[in-house]
């Protein structure tokens, strides 16, 4: 494997069963953001007045809750985030990103109360059938990069003009 070579040493590949945990945990991760993005502008739309400068005050301030719920539960979903990126391939997860946006379709129509279009219903399909794709049939192989291999690499000068350019 010319991977190995130029390392010195075997990638560590992690145990299969993971990679379904994080999808779940991924999927979670990025649900969990768009409900706090939802929040977060909910609390600016709750608190608009007819002064842009005192909106901004009142809504950011500590003593709006919803504001601190929101950046509180955008904090959580990418921790979520981080973790899957650790239990399954990237190529894997980037797919499932999409559940973004099946999760911002309801809950904007139901939080926000913004109309539902069957584009929209239309579009939230072929994101659930290529989430299903990508799951199905995307790389389930997760490989652990170790300290020593990215060292290599970043002293290795054909890998870095192939990453720059």
């Amino acid at each position: 494997n010319e991977s190995t070579i130029l390392s010195g040493s075997t990638p560590q590949p992690q145990d299969q069963g993971n990679w379904i945990l994080g999808c779940l945990l991924f999927a979670s991760g990025s649900i969990i953001i768009n409900f706090a993005q939802i929040q977060i502008r909910f609390s600016h739309l709750r608190t608009r007045s007819s002064d842009g400068d005192d909106e901004h005050k009142r809504c950011c301030a500590k003593g709006s809750s919803r504001w601190c719920f929101g950046v509180t539960m955008f904090v959580l979903g990418d921790m979520f985030n981080l973790v899957a990126l650790n239990l399954a391939a990237q190529s894997l997860l980037e797919g499932l990103g999409s559940v973004q946006f099946v999760s911002n379709l309801i809950f904007s129509t139901l939080l926000l109360k913004e109309q539902l279009q069957r584009r929209h219903l239309l579009s939230t399909a072929l994101i659930v059938l290529g989430n299903v794709v990508v799951v199905t049939f995307g790389s389930h192989h997760n490989e652990r990069v170790t300290l020593a291999r990215l060292e290599h690499l970043l002293g290795d000068p054909i890998y870095i003009y192939t990453y720059i350019h």
